[in-house]
């Protein structure tokens, strides 16, 4: 009779405000399909608790039971594009003025792929915030209340807002915005200011950066209590990698093998923008229960720039050949390529003793 040990694989997935459990779906669908070598099959009794998905990962003669569950945070991002014309206009300020002076564009003459993803960025930004710029005049001027004084201030820009409003302009604008998910990149970049500066919601309350670690902290646990487990493997996908390393790096757990697994980490571009985050970092890598983190990364992931860790000892850098068309890579739909490729699952599938 084959021996069966027990694991547990927290996904902390990126900023897409998608429905809870889709991504963890995602990660099993690829799981199942992917790999050869190794069977995989999905169980489905009664005893598997709500909210987790159990594989049985059979190689020789133990048979492996993984429990996969998403640690969701997502319903806790803004969504900037919702608000109205005169908050747009100050959050895009901000924006602009946080990410365009900004650590982040040094040192990106060797990084060309990455360079492009930013310049798609920035692009987006710009496009989104041009517009709001001429909604916003537009709605003062038109605002029966604003009165002359504010007409007469917003007098001299008005030849700019003429300009920037003809038809070639906008037709500018309609190409950047038909080739780049412009919301979808403003709302990252938006998500980020506020993670990376602990922003607190119209100035009160708890910081996001407090209420997401706190959301992923307590549902980590939370499925540790369903164990013992042989094996924890935190997963961080996109932006997740940046939650997950936070969270990671001060987590009191209790198992024989912790795993920390970045999937498209942007970890080595933010840290240029805050230092904090090479601090949390560190104390991950720090940790004594540390038994690998493995950080991979694709060149034509033009959304991400690895986590910039030591290659050797307790860390391990993969360099995935993830392929994609120029569409693909500008658009993100490369960087949302991961959990199907097979250097990814044969990761997260083989046995403790491989790594």
């Amino acid at each position: 009779m084959n021996a069966v040990t027990r694991e547990l694989i927290v996904l902390v997935p990126g900023s897409a405000r998608l429905a809870r459990g889709s991504q963890r779906d995602r990660l099993v669908k690829g799981m199942v399909t992917t790999i050869e070598r190794v069977k995989v099959d999905r169980v489905e009794t009664a005893d598997v608790p709500a909210g987790v998905t159990r594989l049985h990962a059979s190689s020789g003669p133990v048979t492996r039971a993984i429990d996969i569950v998403e640690a969701y945070w997502n319903d806790l991002v803004p969504s900037p594009e919702a608000a109205g014309v005169r908050a747009r206009f100050v959050r895009g300020s901000s924006l602009v003025v946080y990410w365009g002076f900004s650590g982040v564009w040094r040192g990106f003459q060797n990084r060309k792929y990455l360079t492009l993803g930013l310049i798609g960025g920035g692009l987006s930004l710009l496009t989104w915030y041009y517009g709001t710029v001429v909604m916003f005049v537009q709605a003062l001027l038109s605002d029966q209340t604003a009165g002359p004084v504010v007409s007469s201030v917003l007098s001299p820009v008005m030849p700019f807002v003429t300009a920037i409003g003809t038809w070639k302009v906008w037709a500018l604008a309609t190409l950047v915005m038909g080739l780049l998910p412009v919301n979808v990149l403003v709302g990252v970049m938006d998500l980020t200011k506020r993670y990376l500066t602990n922003e607190r919601p119209a100035g009160e309350g708890t910081g996001l950066r407090n209420e997401i670690r706190r959301r992923v902290k307590e549902q980590i646990e939370a499925a540790l209590a369903a164990g013992p487990y042989d094996r924890l493997t935190v997963v961080g996908h996109s932006f997740g990698a940046v939650v997950a390393a936070d969270v990671l790096a001060d987590l009191p757990v209790n198992v024989p093998h912790l795993r920390f697994v970045t999937l498209g980490s942007p970890i080595e571009l933010l840290t240029r923008r805050e230092r904090w985050l090479a601090d949390e970092v560190r104390k991950c890598l720090e940790r004594p229960d540390l038994a690998m983190w493995v950080d991979i990364c694709a060149a034509d992931d033009w959304f991400a720039s690895g986590s910039d860790l030591p290659d050797g000892g307790r860390t391990r850098v993969v360099d995935l050949p993830l392929r994609g068309s120029f569409v693909d890579r500008l658009s993100g739909r490369t960087h949302r390529g991961y959990f199907d490729v097979d250097e990814v699952v044969t990761t997260l599938i083989d046995s403790p003793s491989a790594h």
